[in-house]
């Protein structure tokens, strides 16, 4: 792996570990106004730390022990998927957040809100029933967006460094 493609990868790989500190630190961890965990029973914070971080873990694992193997196509094809991946996750953080804030949340969703994010500290402005995302979502969703930003620059250097060894041994076999 050339030491670029060695670079973003490395880069990936520490983006992926810190996301998933990040989720498990804000889920477990009382950081309040940051976030508002102090009413959250430890099943709910168990449950949603499996829905999210057991696909991220596999991603992880996968990353590392397949490291060497690179150059491989099944490779790349998973480092797309992985970023396949966290668009999805960043899609359903879009649609969780934003349509409550620019269309006006329905009763469920703003007693829901009262109860864990009310007191949290946002970024945008709460007017009437147009409730904002939390600091605490903004970053996670500013984090998903970088990872996804380096898994497909890193899949496309990839691909480049195979076609390139490829063309160099091409030349000097043929």
């Amino acid at each position: 792996m050339e030491q670029s493609s060695a670079r973003w990868w490395t880069a990936a790989l520490i983006m992926q570990m810190l996301i998933v500190l990040y989720w498990e630190v804000t889920e477990s961890v009382d950081l309040f106004p940051f976030n508002d965990v102090r009413r959250n029973h430890w099943r709910d914070s168990v449950s949603a730390s499996l829905a999210n971080d057991v696909p991220r873990l596999l991603i992880l694992a996968v990353f590392w022990f397949a490291r060497n193997q690179w150059q491989r196509k099944w490779y790349r094809f998973f480092l797309f998927s992985a970023g396949v991946y966290y668009l999805v996750f960043l899609g359903l953080q879009i649609r969780v957040w934003y349509p409550r804030y620019l269309w006006g949340a329905t009763p469920e969703e703003a007693k829901a809100y009262a109860e864990k994010f009310v007191q949290t500290i946002k970024l945008l402005p709460t007017y009437g029933n147009h409730l904002p995302p939390d600091l605490q979502h903004h970053v996670l969703q500013l984090m998903t967006v970088a990872i996804i930003v380096v898994m497909f620059v890193l899949a496309g250097k990839l691909g480049r460094t195979e076609s390139i060894v490829r063309e160099q041994t091409h030349r000097i076999v043929g």
